[in-house]
């Protein structure tokens, strides 16, 4: 069957070679960041209808990001579409799933958004903070820090993402303990499911949302959740901002009942300039950009040329989500 994959030229330039290889009977429709589109590097005015596409990362980048959008929204026979987020709960891509359409999600940014939560924990737990500003002022003085080695760390969401946390901190020789709905083993952690989560709750020392927002766990850490916790404990959000309660967290960080917050998510985003967290002692705000690593791009690409060829040949595809019933 002859295909025609739908891209941004930026994307084409950078691996176009690489996708011309997997297949002669390819046709490539690429979209420029003015909006025009070329087919097979001639001038394309017509009629929008390609079976496959690309949603890589340079589409957040574009400024006619919805024109392509409403491209793949529109195509009429489309097949398949990869895309760079882990996240497909937004509207296009669960109207495309409804549809019938396979689409693949991305797992390139775990790996980046794992070295993130490590390294923002350690800086807590090293008080990097208290340091620099010892160091400021000149004062000779040793400062105390916890150990990874003594903690334990439960991860909501144990897929790609908290897997990568598992690894990297097991390895400092932390327990680990995942939360996923599905029924698995682990080298890096024990792994349970969401309903032995109220018995974990207590003995966490960091607790790392990498869960996907859903009805089940949308606004699941709330002032009972927060009460469970360790007083010296740490809650990480990588997933979504609405699986907090932010008035909740925000009483409990005030109350010292949990200790630390690392945030990277919101509801809604950008996050208001006048919201409290921004200027809270006990919480670090990052802008959404724990996945920003720089191996996180040549990753996407990879995947997305994998399943590219897994396509072509008729094989499974790596990280395809399940239909909607």
């Amino acid at each position: 069957m002859a295909h025609t994959l739908l891209l941004l030229e930026t994307a084409y330039h950078r691996i176009g070679e690489r996708i011309r290889a997997l297949s002669d009977d390819l046709d490539i429709l690429a979209m420029d960041g003015a909006g025009a589109f070329r087919l097979n590097g001639a001038p394309h005015k017509a009629a929008i209808d390609p079976t496959l596409a690309w949603m890589g990362l340079d589409l957040y980048r574009c400024p006619q990001a919805a024109k392509f959008s409403a491209a793949v929204t529109d195509a009429a026979n489309l097949a398949w579409v990869q895309t760079a987020l882990a996240g497909v709960e937004a509207p296009i891509y669960r109207g495309l799933l409804k549809r019938g359409v396979r689409l693949c999600s991305s797992d390139a940014q775990a790996p980046s958004i794992a070295d993130f939560i490590v390294g923002c924990v350690l800086g807590h737990f090293q008080q990097y903070a208290r340091r620099l500003a010892l160091q400021a002022d000149k004062v000779w003085q040793p400062v105390e820090f916890r150990e990874l080695s003594s903690t334990h760390w439960l991860i909501i969401g144990y897929g790609s993402i908290g897997q990568e946390v598992a690894r990297r901190v097991s390895a400092f020789g932390a327990k680990v303990t995942g939360v996923r709905r599905t029924q698995s083993t682990s080298e890096w952690a024990d792994v349970i499911h969401p309903d032995q989560l109220s018995a974990i709750l207590p003995q966490a020392d960091v607790v790392v949302l990498a869960c996907a927002l859903t009805d089940e766990t949308r606004y699941m850490v709330d002032a009972d959740f927060l009460a469970a916790l360790k007083a010296n404990s740490t809650l990480v959000n990588v997933g979504r901002g609405a699986l907090v309660v932010d008035d909740d967290l925000l009483a409990a960080l005030d109350a010292g009942t949990v200790e630390h917050a690392i945030l990277d998510v919101f509801d809604p985003e950008p996050l208001p300039d006048s919201h409290p967290y921004w200027q809270h002692p006990r919480v670090l705000t990052t802008s959404h950009g724990a996945s920003f690593g720089d191996g996180m791009a040549a990753r996407g690409d990879q995947l997305f040329l994998d399943n590219l060829a897994r396509l072509l040949a008729g094989e499974p595809l790596h990280k395809e989500v399940p239909p909607v019933a």
